[in-house]
């Protein structure tokens, strides 16, 4: 009997030396982010050796300092919960890995950490630590975001946090409700959601894990948001309706766009300069919640470029709507432009050859 322990012992610390230790935890499955109100399985990774008496002898899960579930197989029973604030076991659903909270609130939010211990002659022990945050149902997730990494196995929990401030461990779970997921679309690398809103908007983070013995994890994480577009726009009207002005005139130029959610961003450009200095811009929405924007600015020389002087404006919703509409001034001192001839300043070179093309099959013609 004493050599078989002696063996036992000496087996557990040729293991010791080649890997660490005889029982040997991987990490502990916890969700980073939960949805209030739902249910989490707290999922505790360790290797034991039963050929070499190396079994667990208990295993703990704690919040913080608190220690809410025990399981020791040689007990009868063998499952323990402590009672701890806004933590609650679900016992039929718990065992010797796992351990499933119910009915979780932001309260239950913190470090949960996880303990084994092995069985004698050595009661190795090891444990390993997560932190969880217990969010709302208005932070849930709605999202066309792939991963940098493919998933091992699309089948198994896949440990995916695929709903920016909620939680979707699992292919049968869904998590959204402003929208849905398109399961046709989906797979191990994409999610397609269909049905955005402007609730949709938020962080989104996709995490994967790769399989035994590692269990390695990395994330990416990535902003969205959700806009209403404008259904027309922009559009310019000016006084005076003419389009000569001359030096000391007021230029009033009033642009519209339709309405949006954020609202758009309109700008003036004057020759695709900003305005000058003493110019007056007024941007407001109207009753029926037209986004408008008002110029006034008085002609100076340096008003023109060419002769000309363009008013634009812009109308631009983040990076979804980014359309433009421009009126052009002529001066009224300019020099009236010369006429039409041949190869005359007014006329286009294409314009001109023709009518000399023209010309020649006239006098061909001996008309």
């Amino acid at each position: 009997m004493a050599s078989g322990i002696m063996l036992s012992l000496a087996l557990c610390l040729g293991l010791f030396t080649l890997r660490g230790r005889c029982l040997r935890m991987s990490g502990v499955s916890v969700p980073s982010v939960a949805v209030s109100g739902t249910e989490v399985k707290f999922t505790c990774n360790y290797e034991t050796s039963p050929a070499h008496n190396d079994t667990l002898y208990s295993l703990k899960w704690y919040r913080g300092l608190e220690q809410f579930y025990e399981y020791m197989p040689r007990k009868d029973p063998p499952m323990k919960v402590y009672q701890t604030d806004h933590v609650h076991v679900d016992k039929s659903q718990s065992d010797a890995t796992s351990v499933v909270l119910k009915d979780i609130t932001r309260q239950t939010s913190g470090s949960f950490r996880c303990e084994v211990m092995g069985d004698k002659p050595l009661f190795e022990t090891d444990d390993y630590w997560k932190n969880m945050t217990v969010v709302g149902a208005a932070q849930l997730c709605h999202y066309n975001l792939s991963s940098r990494r493919s998933v091992d196995s699309p089948s198994r929990r896949e440990r995916a946090d695929w709903c920016g401030l909620a939680l979707c461990v699992s292919s049968e779970m869904n998590c959204c409700r402003d929208g849905e997921m398109r399961k046709s679309q989906s797979d191990a690398t994409s999610v397609v959601l269909k049905d955005i809103t402007r609730q949709t908007s938020g962080s989104f983070r996709c995490e994967v894990m790769g399989d035994k013995p590692l269990f390695e994890t990395d994330d990416y994480w990535k902003n969205m948001t959700v806009v209403d577009i404008p259904t027309w726009g922009p559009r310019i009207t000016t006084r005076p309706r003419g389009s000569k002005v001359g030096v000391h005139d007021i230029i009033h130029a009033r642009c519209e766009v339709g309405a949006s959610d954020p609202p758009t961003e309109i700008s003036w450009r004057i020759n695709r300069l900003p305005p000058p200095p003493y110019a007056q811009v007024e941007t407001y929405r109207n009753q029926k919640r037209v986004h408008v924007s008002e110029l006034q600015v008085q002609v100076t020389e340096d008003s023109f470029f060419k002769g000309e002087m363009v008013v634009t404006c812009r109308a631009k919703l983040l990076t979804a709507f980014d359309r433009s509409a421009n009126v052009t001034f002529v001066d009224v001192n300019s020099p009236e432009p010369a006429g039409y001839g041949w190869l005359s300043a007014g006329s286009s070179t294409r314009a001109s050859l023709l009518l000399v093309g023209v010309t020649v099959a006239s006098l061909g013609m001996g008309v």
